[in-house]
């Protein structure tokens, strides 16, 4: 029995080793297959910055507006700039003094006159009037110097002139305007080519119109410089013997100036 044993075994074995060799290794690889090369990678995407997030509305129901401040340009820096000021047109200081209240201004003045009298007359003035900055009513009294010349008939005559005036006048712009309404008497003497001598005295009336510039002065005072010219509707006219020595003229001029104080 232990014979028949021993080749059994024997036999056992050498089965079991060929069925192993038969059986391929685990460990072992083809020579011809090539392992798989990696995959190349893809490029690296380009960096962009992250947008800046918007800013949130301003909310309706808090009624906050949103800041501006940072929006502003700085302020400007340097010498500060004058305020405009618009001219202004100074009053004159006897308005500026009294303003548009009614006051009492007084006057005093000489003039050279023109048609009333044989030549040249040399006169005088005063005057006072209640005035504003804008009107003014005045009285005033003038005096004519006698005057005296040879006539056209080859006589002579000498006239002097006395009087008063209503002098209405209204201001624009530095120039007074004014209406002139004059009543005088009139004294002449004369003499006509034969010698015989007249005297006689008219009540002589005048109207007409006065325009003058009105410039002002320190206290009050007030210089204005102007003509008139007069027209007269019944001139007067001196008779010898029947013989005309002199007429006077129908209109009548005169220029001067006048001083006026204002209280």
């Amino acid at each position: 029995m232990r014979l028949l044993a021993v080749p059994a075994a024997i036999l056992s074995w050498v089965v079991s080793s060929q069925a192993f060799a038969a059986e391929p290794s685990d460990f072992s690889h083809t020579p011809d297959t090539a392992p798989p090369s990696p995959a190349t990678p893809p490029p690296p995407a380009p960096l962009v910055p992250p947008k800046a997030p918007k800013p949130a509305p301003p909310d309706a129901t808090s009624g906050a507006s949103p800041p501006v401040a940072d929006a502003l340009p700085p302020p400007k820096t340097g010498s500060p700039v004058a305020p405009v000021v618009a001219d202004t047109p100074a009053l004159d200081p006897a308005i500026e003094a009294i303003a548009d209240d009614p006051h009492v201004a007084v006057g005093a003045g000489g003039h050279v006159v023109f048609g009333t009298a044989p030549a040249v007359a040399v006169g005088a003035l005063a005057s006072i009037e209640i005035a504003t900055g804008r009107w003014s009513l005045g009285l005033e009294g003038r005096y004519d110097l006698p005057a005296s010349a040879h006539t056209t008939q080859g006589g002579t005559a000498r006239t002097s002139l006395a009087g008063a005036s209503f002098v209405p006048c209204i201001r624009a712009k530095g120039t007074w305007a004014c209406g002139v309404v004059l009543a005088s008497r009139v004294k002449i003497d004369g003499t006509d080519a034969n010698g015989a001598s007249a005297s006689d005295a008219w009540f002589f009336v005048g109207v007409g119109a006065r325009l003058e510039m009105h410039l002002s002065l320190p206290l009050n005072f007030a210089l204005r410089v102007g003509g008139e010219i007069l027209g007269h509707p019944i001139p007067y006219e001196l008779v010898t013997n029947g013989h005309r020595v002199f007429k006077a003229s129908v209109v009548s001029t005169s220029i001067g100036p006048t001083l006026v104080r204002a209280f």
